[in-house]
């Protein structure tokens, strides 16, 4: 049954947008990673970066960790305050 005004989804149209969204999320790590070493005073390859979350990314490293919003590839932001993470209440 074909519903008007509903676009017709091709798997081959779908693809390239589903891998350039996982390719953008997959550079953020480096990004949290290049913040996190001049914040920290601490070299790259002693930093460990986790991803908590969608652009929610925690560094640790040189006995120091740090949570970064990352929202695109150029830029993060540090969290210092990891409750304004949470959705205010209603």
């Amino acid at each position: 049954m074909k519903r008007p005004g509903w676009p017709k989804l091709r798997a081959g149209k779908l693809a390239p947008t589903v891998l350039l969204a996982l390719a953008a999320c997959a550079a953020r790590p480096p990004t949290a990673r290049r913040w996190a070493q001049a914040d920290l005073d601490c070299p790259a390859e002693s930093l460990e970066v986790r991803h908590l979350d969608l652009g929610i990314f925690e560094v640790e490293g040189c006995g120091q960790r740090a949570l970064y919003r990352c929202p695109n590839r150029e830029a993060c932001e540090r969290i210092d305050d990891p409750a304004a993470l949470l959705p205010p209440a209603p």
